[in-house]
């Protein structure tokens, strides 16, 4: 269920963490903010910021193989 007062203030804490340069913050509230109010807003919402964010994370590439066996 949407709770658009959370909801409200989750954004509001996004663009202050981002403001501050407090990316592990401002991820956090990201992914809580889609947990509260996953729908099309909310992604038009956190996709800009996520790219935003994105030279930021230390995510390391990898490559993942699936083994099979019948």
């Amino acid at each position: 269920m949407t709770n658009p007062t959370r909801g409200s203030e989750l954004r509001r804490e996004i663009d202050e963490a981002l403001g501050a340069g407090a990316v592990a913050v401002a991820g956090d509230r990201m992914a809580e903010l889609w947990r509260v109010d996953a729908g099309l807003a909310a992604a038009g919402y956190l996709l800009p910021r996520y790219e935003r964010l994105r030279a930021d994370f230390k995510a390391q590439p990898y490559r993942l193989a699936f083994l099979r066996s019948f």
